[in-house]
């Protein structure tokens, strides 16, 4: 990208974009596609750091989802602020923006939507060459210290740089700080308290979409973790045994602390504290058929030849020692296994976060109400929502909106 001096401006910047990964590339595509200028400011090397770790496996872009039921996976529910961005840029509106940088998208037999490069590479790298040509600046390592708002009405932002403290000046200011998950590739929520000093509502910071802990036996740490469970039918109950979220199904992997995969990441926003997981080890054959298999088996065989007829994991049996039944025999404990949790992992394992700016500081163009010209979006707002494409996608048309709603306000001035 262009302009890479570390020098305050002389005269305020047009708009300043702080946070480079989807939602601030977004807001700064949208002002500087109208001919304003756009400093874009990271604290970290490169930009795009995050998407490129997510894409590592394989990138979920969005959903195919109708507009409803995709909105209706959001948290908090209904919010209008959320369905609104979405609807002003949809799955769709992702697949073609895609595309056009040279990116072709492909569906799943789920739904969910990829790149059919399968990573982030190629269309992170010709983003940015498109946003260089639409002459937005970057200016990496970069670390907001400082939000301040002028007599004059623009925004001084003070950064930290590797030659020292700066400062920039601003008529809009777009965050796209990031949430505090994953750590390691700079989204850590330490700007939280610059805009508590604005007087904004912070909610605490919790992880989401991440495993659930659960502190195995060392035998069954050495023999189990890394191993999975396939195609099993999970169920989030509280301490007193209620049904709390789910099903969710899918694969399970077993790790040294606990459980992670797909089909955990829904049930661990409300597994904060102790609670109970049920599974089903067979969701794919109903309880009189499973009743029935069970009944031709050889009564006299050990447990463990059973479950291997049955064609279960083989952490079953040894799973029983780690987690003994109260009651049941075996067709319960296929159908209806409960395994106490632990809680979740970490913020420095998670996907997303739970908390962070409170959606009620912000007007429908994610303008903070009581800062005129400074604007959140993305991970740093209180939301959040499943994996499978939702949370990208939200973030992303976060970042269209305030973007274009700065620019229609920098035209019209």
């Amino acid at each position: 990208m262009t302009g890479t001096d570390d020098v305050e401006a002389e005269q305020p910047l047009a708009c300043l974009v702080v946070g480079g990964g989807p939602a601030g590339l977004m807001a700064a595509e949208q002002v500087a596609r109208v001919g304003h200028g756009v400093v874009l400011a990271e604290a970290r090397p490169n930009l795009g750091r995050k998407l490129l770790l997510a894409g590592r496996s394989g990138l979920n872009l969005t959903h195919s989802e109708p507009l409803e039921a995709f909105a209706a996976r959001y948290r908090p529910p209904n919010n209008p602020k959320i369905y609104n961005s979405l609807e002003a840029f949809r799955p769709q509106d992702l697949c073609t923006f895609l595309e056009d940088l040279g990116e072709p998208t492909m569906q799943g037999s789920s739904g969910r939507i990829f790149p059919k490069s399968w990573h982030a590479t190629g269309f992170l790298r010709a983003w940015l060459k498109r946003l260089q040509a639409l002459g937005v600046q970057a200016r990496v390592r970069h670390a907001l210290t400082g939000l301040e708002r002028q007599a004059n009405g623009t925004w001084r932002a003070d950064f930290a740089t590797d030659d020292g403290p700066i400062s920039l000046a601003a008529a809009s200011v777009i965050l796209a700080l990031g949430g505090a998950s994953w750590p390691r590739v700079g989204s850590q929520g330490d700007w939280a308290s610059i805009l508590q000093d604005l007087g904004c509502r912070m909610l605490p910071f919790a992880p989401s979409n991440c495993g659930l802990k659960r502190s195995w036996s060392a035998y069954f740490q050495e023999r189990f973790a890394g191993s999975h469970w396939k195609d099993v039918s999970l169920m989030l109950l509280d301490e007193a045994g209620t049904p709390a979220f789910g099903p969710s199904r899918g694969d399970v992997t077993l790790t040294r602390s606990g459980i992670e995969s797909g089909a955990v990441y829904p049930l661990s926003a409300l597994g904060g504290g102790k609670t109970i997981l049920e599974i089903d080890f067979r969701p794919q054959t109903a309880r009189d058929q499973l009743a029935a298999d069970i009944a031709r088996l050889r009564p006299r065989a050990s447990l463990a030849k059973k479950a291997g007829a049955l064609k279960l994991p083989a952490s079953f049996v040894p799973l029983l020692k780690e987690a003994p039944q109260a009651s049941g025999d075996l067709l319960d404990w296929i159908k209806a296994f409960r395994l106490p949790l632990e809680g979740q992992m970490g913020l420095d394992r998670a996907i997303s976060s739970q908390g962070g700016l409170a959606l009620v500081e912000l007007d429908e163009a994610f303008q903070l109400l009581r800062s005129p010209g400074l604007y959140a979006v993305g991970e740093m707002l209180a939301w959040d929502a499943p994996t499978g494409g939702y949370l990208l996608q939200a973030c992303i048309s976060q970042g269209f909106v305030a973007g274009r709603a700065v620019a229609q306000g920098l035209s019209a001035a």
